[in-house]
């Protein structure tokens, strides 16, 4: 009758491929961990490093300053990017080629959320863009707490300029609600200084009337902040607005 047990070197040969395969295993998983580590380390020092930027559209106005505007030019308005990628790019591709547009507004939503991480990738994206390029800040931009953060890499919420013939001022209404009283009062002061333009332009990221969505209310009443609307859209009627 054959003898089926396994002979001694068999059971040794066995025995070794085990522990073989028990310390690949092993240096797998502590190659995994040294992995996750690291990446979490670098992320780490990534979030704490600083961006090395601050006050952007301040750096953009001394830009606009420096330009020697001729009647008619050409500016270009976008936004809601929210940290795209592709889409971004050859967005602020096509703007760069343009010879015709002096500088570009981009009206809020810049990034996802307002986490530090976020606002790093947009500044890095728009970084060699060559062309003056302002910003408003929209209610992504709050989350996460980030309208510190905003403060610190853009510059104040609401600010105005000028460029050739025309006035241009930006609003922070990224709250949904509305603007705030003394924002208010700055809006209406501006525009009364502004009066010698013969453009004035009022930019904000939460628009008086969306159309995307069909109304709830009564036509044109789709802004939160009713009282706001009724009594924004009048009044560049009475600063006689171009």
């Amino acid at each position: 009758m054959q003898n089926l047990r396994p002979c001694a070197t068999q059971v040794s040969m066995r025995s070794r491929t085990a522990t073989a395969y028990l310390a690949e295993r092993r240096a797998f998983r502590l190659t995994l961990l040294a992995l996750i580590l690291l990446t979490a380390i670098l992320s780490l020092l990534s979030y704490l490093t600083p961006l090395g930027v601050q006050y952007w559209n301040y750096k953009a106005l001394k830009h606009i300053e420096g330009m020697k505007i001729k009647e008619p030019f050409t500016f270009a308005v976008f936004g809601d990017n929210k940290n795209s990628s592709k889409v971004f790019r050859g967005l602020l591709k096509k703007i760069a080629s343009d010879k015709e547009i002096l500088f570009a507004m981009d009206l809020g939503d810049l990034v996802f959320d307002g986490e530090k991480e976020k606002f790093r990738y947009f500044l890095n994206q728009i970084k060699g863009f060559p062309k003056p390029l302002l910003t408003a800040i929209g209610n992504h931009e709050l989350r996460e707490g980030g309208r510190a953060l905003y403060y610190r890499f853009f510059g104040p919420y609401y600010y105005s300029f000028t460029a050739g013939g025309s006035c241009f001022i930006v609003l922070d209404d990224a709250n949904e609600v509305g603007l705030e009283p003394w924002e208010w009062d700055w809006m209406r002061q501006e525009l009364e200084k502004a009066q010698s333009y013969k453009y004035r332009f009022v930019f904000f990221h939460v628009p008086l009337y969306d159309l995307r969505n069909p109304p709830k209310r009564k036509s044109g009443e789709q802004h939160s902040d009713l009282a706001g609307q009724q009594n924004v859209c009048p009044l560049p009627q009475r600063q006689k607005t171009g």
